[in-house]
């Protein structure tokens, strides 16, 4: 097998999204929020998995988080 003119690209890791079940339950909401009104399911699904990735932006991941009131100087 040749590998002749095959460039090989480096990805970055795409970061994990908000689950199903977090984006379905915030679709719902807005939804409510707007009164039931038909018809804009995919609007709401899209508004609410934008809200929570921006609410997600900036977060300490869990691994390697330092709470910084702990912190003590000599």
């Amino acid at each position: 097998m040749s590998t002749k003119g095959r460039k090989t690209v480096a990805t970055e890791a795409i970061p994990p999204g908000p689950s199903h079940d977090a984006i379905a339950k915030r679709a719902y909401e807005i939804w409510l929020g707007r009164g039931g009104e038909p018809g804009r399911e995919v609007e709401n699904w899209l508004e609410a998995e934008r809200e929570l990735r921006e609410a997600s932006k900036g977060r300490p991941k869990a691994k390697g988080r330092r709470d910084r009131g702990s912190h003590v100087e000599a």
